[in-house]
């Protein structure tokens, strides 16, 4: 059993599990609620997980990733990224405490709570409130590191830490969970033969199929969509 929330009556708050405080638990990948990145499963993307697109990347955000390379000498190495995913535990934090206490934030935003509003709270809390140093006894060196970096967690994975959090956390989704909104592939039209094309699956629909138009109004607004959040948040 993985450690859960547990609601305090006495207090009417979310209590976290004493592991989430603890650097060299938060550091170990084995430690992610998600392994197999379930909550995702019934998503478009899942299928491409092992391939491309944002769950390919964020599985490797989470858990590092080694790739073959060639340096300019011709000479092969492997190159290695860290796994991250500490980053997803201080996300859950986060959540937990502007949960808990709304009156961190503007009562117009109660109940709508979303991933990126949790990592911009988290990207400007000092790290020494969200990991004790006294926890840190391995890595200390990237510990550290991050007391210097601008972004604890990265901007680009809002979304997906919303939905693992509300799906493993054991807090109850429908009264107190991260608004999430439907996730979907983009959609774009080829500028020769005007076909339009999912940017994952790369599946398309030429002009002279039956489903072009609808499909090309579903692309506007996506874009609409897009244009209202980046202006509006």
């Amino acid at each position: 059993m993985r450690p859960q929330l547990t609601y305090n009556t006495e207090t009417n708050k979310w209590e976290i599990p004493l592991e989430w405080s603890n650097w060299d638990w938060m550091i170990d990948p084995e430690n992610y609620p998600d392994p197999t990145f379930s909550v995702f499963s019934g998503e478009y993307d899942y299928e491409f997980i092992d391939r491309r697109g944002i769950l390919f990347k964020y599985k490797h955000h989470i858990y590092g990733k080694e790739t073959e390379a060639v340096s300019s000498t011709g000479k092969t190495f492997v190159r290695k990224s860290a796994p991250k995913a500490y980053q997803y535990t201080l996300f859950a934090k986060g959540a937990v405490r502007l949960i808990n206490n709304p009156e961190l934030y503007r009562s117009a935003r109660y109940g709508s709570l979303n991933g990126s509003f949790v990592i911009n709270y988290v990207n400007s809390v000092h790290l020494h409130n969200l990991i004790p140093s006294g926890t840190v006894t391995k890595e200390e060196k990237l510990y550290n590191n991050l007391l210097a970096k601008k972004y604890l967690i990265s901007t680009e994975f809002g979304a997906l830490m919303a939905r693992t959090f509300n799906y493993t956390s054991g807090i109850e989704p429908k009264q107190y969970g991260l608004k999430t909104e439907k996730r979907e592939d983009r959609l774009s039209k080829c500028p020769a033969c005007e076909a339009v094309y999912y940017n994952l699956s790369r599946d398309f629909v030429l002009p002279k199929d039956s489903d072009y138009s609808d499909l090309c109004e579903k692309m506007t607004d996506q874009a609409d969509y897009k244009q209202g959040r980046d202006e509006h948040g």
